[in-house]
């Protein structure tokens, strides 16, 4: 059974098919007639095929830190459903914010012969920009930084966390710490600078014991909360408010202190990141960052699509910055 069999019992041409089966446009009869014979004869094209005529294996790649976090996961579902409809199917594969695992997986995508590569990157390394500006497909960058050469969106990490901090400070607080997870990445580190920036600009004394952050890197995003509720627990002199990283560790970490009695937002407060269902839904919503996801996937399939479908001597580097919006709900 080929393509040609199924356009002559649909009474199409083999474009049309072509087109049913790589999500391009046709009418609703003529999609309807070729679906319905697919679906009698369990026609499955050949791929491998396919990518040899064409030069193409409409295959892209997506590198995502872990599948634990509401904003990635967010990100990723979008991804694939713009993929999808521009006749794309992804290769997810999950690094663990592990750099020599990511470049593994750069080498095993390159194998695959994907038609593009979208990196959603924490930091960067030498060895990473290598690998990405070496890699035979286009390559787009998600990430709170970019790489030399490389097409990218930057979600502008530094901002966001100024404008909640100065938010957070034109609320009246001034005894204020933060929340992070036990990693050295670039957007951590970005972060929490951010943070102690506007605290020293504003004379606001930076209490470096109030800087919480975990001293190891495996434990899944999920539970940070106990961990680092306990290190606040801990504390003989706490903070009015801490700015957390992520939405994830301020509702785990608002629990643990609920749970030892501490009123929250009442005796102390947090903030998140992300402006997930964790935030919004929690009773009262804490404030958070709207990171813009929407523009974040436009700009990466825009990007991506664009460069994989220009001649290769053709394309050009691709550069976008995203601002995030703070959500203020309020302290208390």
């Amino acid at each position: 059974m080929t393509i040609n069999d199924i356009a002559k019992m649909a009474g199409v041409s083999r474009m049309t098919v072509s087109r049913v089966l790589h999500g391009g446009y046709v009418s609703e009869a003529a999609r309807a007639r070729v679906e319905e014979v697919i679906g009698k004869t369990g026609y499955v094209p050949d791929v491998r095929a396919q990518a040899l005529r064409s030069g193409s294996s409409k295959l892209v790649g997506i590198l995502l830190p872990a599948l634990d976090s509401e904003v990635v996961r967010n990100i990723v579902e979008k991804l694939i459903e713009g993929m999808e409809r521009n006749g794309y199917q992804s290769i997810l594969l999950r690094y663990g914010g592990s750099i020599p695992r990511m470049l593994q997986q750069i080498q095993a995508l390159k194998g695959r012969g994907v038609d593009g590569m979208i990196l959603m990157i924490m930091t960067d390394t030498q060895e990473l920009v290598q690998a990405a500006t070496e890699f035979p497909a286009p390559v787009v960058t998600i990430g709170p930084c970019a790489l030399p050469g490389v097409s990218g969106v930057v979600h502008n990490d530094e901002a966001a966390f100024r404008q909640m901090t100065e938010q957070v400070v034109e609320a009246g607080y001034q005894r204020i710490g933060t929340l992070f997870p036990g990693d050295s990445s670039s957007m951590t580190q970005l972060r929490r600078k951010s943070v102690e920036q506007v605290l020293k600009e504003r004379g606001i004394p930076v209490c470096q014991e109030w800087m919480i952050q975990l001293d190891y890197e495996t434990l899944p995003h999920t539970e940070y909360g106990v961990p680092l509720g306990q290190q606040v627990l801990a504390l003989r002199d706490r903070p009015q408010v801490f700015i957390s990283a992520s939405d994830r560790i301020a509702f785990g970490v608002k629990q643990h202190l609920q749970a030892n009695g501490i009123q929250v937002p009442q005796e102390l407060a947090v903030t998140g990141a992300g402006n997930t269902e964790l935030a919004q839904l929690t009773q009262p919503p804490f404030p958070t960052i709207d990171m813009n996801i929407p523009q974040i996937v436009q700009l990466a399939q825009k990007y991506l699509l664009q460069q994989m479908q220009a001649p290769k001597g053709e394309r050009e580097m691709l550069r976008g910055c995203v601002e995030a919006t703070v959500v203020w709900r309020g302290l208390s």
